[in-house]
């Protein structure tokens, strides 16, 4: 019995791999009651194993829906980040890299570094790339190198997109 089992399973691997039309052996008069079974299982497991698979458009997967989102901006300045020009860690995010007005952006854990933000309004889509206390759910904080236009900005209701990669 145990043989049998090895023969069959060798067999289906034999079958599998070798390019033989199942048919010819499902359908052989002088093929063992083994051989019949290891076919009809190999066809069943090929059914299972079919799949549709669709080609990659693009490494990032967009969410259809925009959302509203508390956007913010701040700055390098020790009015948003308690550090002075000079001091340690001046001008580097959470992600390690230098801040870059027009890609840099504050997003809550819950957005992963590397994750694209698009935003609507503004026609312009930011990188995740930092953190901030105040940054939660439903809040993104914009870089800007200028103190003055980061306060023109204010606060703003926006409606915002995630582009999410599509690893994740």
């Amino acid at each position: 019995m145990m043989l049998n089992a090895i023969l069959a399973l060798l067999f289906s691997f034999a079958l599998a791999y070798s390019g033989i039309n199942e048919q010819v052996v499902g359908e052989n008069k002088e093929a063992t009651p083994i051989e019949k079974k290891v076919v009809q299982t190999v066809k069943v497991e090929k059914e299972k194993k079919i799949t549709k698979v669709k080609p990659k458009e693009s490494l990032n997967k967009v969410e259809d829906k925009w959302e509203i989102y508390n956007v913010t901006a701040y700055t390098n300045g020790y009015e948003s980040t308690q550090k002075r020009k000079g001091q340690k860690g001046y001008g580097i995010q959470a992600n390690g890299e230098r801040t870059v007005e027009g890609k840099s952006i504050a997003c809550p854990k819950s957005l992963k570094f590397g994750t694209k933000v698009k935003i609507k309004e503004i026609n312009n889509t930011y990188v995740c790339s930092d953190r901030g206390s105040k940054i939660t759910e439903g809040h993104l904080d914009i870089f800007f190198e200028d103190l003055d236009r980061a306060l023109e900005f204010g606060r703003q209701y926006l409606h915002v997109q995630i582009i999410k990669k599509e690893a994740e």
